[in-house]
């Protein structure tokens, strides 16, 4: 089995090519090599309605996550653009507010990263530091406040 992580997710790549497989072959007018469009709200739910899937939900819905969060996708995400439904067809438009979320999410990540990699070198050339932080770590552990 591969076990190479497709961004960051639980989801292992054969389970990536698996649910992409099912899906670009039920829908070929949304989900194809020759090119990425942007989902239309509410895709999860309606991809659920129709069932017959052999993948689960939760497969699913981390497909649609690293799907979504891909850099292409991403790209795309610009306010007005064309959302589409499993046919294909334009089904709304990429609102000011789903822009605005995206910076927001960017910009949290971001963060997040900085902040792990600060922690992470913080202690690297002071052992005592390095030690005491373990202990506050465990102490919030055990200790939950």
């Amino acid at each position: 089995m591969n076990e190479k992580v497709k961004k960051g997710n639980i989801l292992l790549s054969d389970k990536y090519k698996e649910a992409y497989n099912e899906l670009s072959s039920k829908y070929p007018k949304l989900f194809n090599n020759q090119e990425i469009k942007l989902l239309k709200v509410g895709i999860k739910k309606e991809i659920i309605a129709r069932g017959n899937l052999t993948i689960t939900k939760s497969q699913l819905a981390k497909f649609l996550k690293v799907y979504c969060t891909g850099c292409k996708y991403k790209k795309l995400h610009i306010e007005n653009a064309s959302r589409y439904d499993l046919e294909g067809n334009e089904s709304g438009v990429v609102t000011k507010k789903h822009v605005e979320g995206l910076i927001k999410l960017r910009e949290e990540t971001k963060k997040k990263s900085k902040k792990i990699e600060n922690n992470k070198n913080s202690h690297c050339n002071d052992p005592q530091k390095s030690d005491q932080n373990k202990r506050d770590i465990l102490d919030k552990k055990i200790y939950k406040k």
